[in-house]
């Protein structure tokens, strides 16, 4: 029993050190013509991710409405509401799934607010 104790403090601190991810609803933007232009996914890091980290990105049903390989993203920062990096967001080439990974080549500051 007494070894068990260590395990059990050890696996709570891993616990309590993971980060989270923040977010809101996903926007729209239509055309004139009612087709969609442009999608926003709004999101926060606790911890933020570097340079050369990725996101992995599940699209929303709801607005995921074709199926593109590759997507073109933007990375707007709302501290300054300037754009800090744009990327190719690839699929992972697998019939009907709405799971992207993207890199920006753009350290993600912790508690800071993105659209992407």
């Amino acid at each position: 029993m007494k070894s068990i104790k260590p395990l059990l403090l050890l696996f709570l601190l891993l616990l309590i050190t993971n980060s989270h991810i923040y977010s809101s609803p996903p926007k729209v933007t239509y055309s004139y013509s009612g087709a969609p232009q442009y999608y926003s996914l709004f999101m926060s890091l606790e911890t933020g991710i570097g340079a050369t980290d990725y996101l992995r990105l599940i699209w929303p049903e709801q607005i995921h409405v074709t199926f593109k390989t590759e997507v073109v993203v933007n990375l707007i920062s709302f501290s300054n509401n300037l754009q800090v990096a744009t990327a190719i967001c690839v699929n992972e080439n697998v019939v009907g799934t709405t799971v992207y990974h993207v890199t920006f080549g753009y350290a993600m500051q912790p508690n800071t607010w993105y659209q992407i």
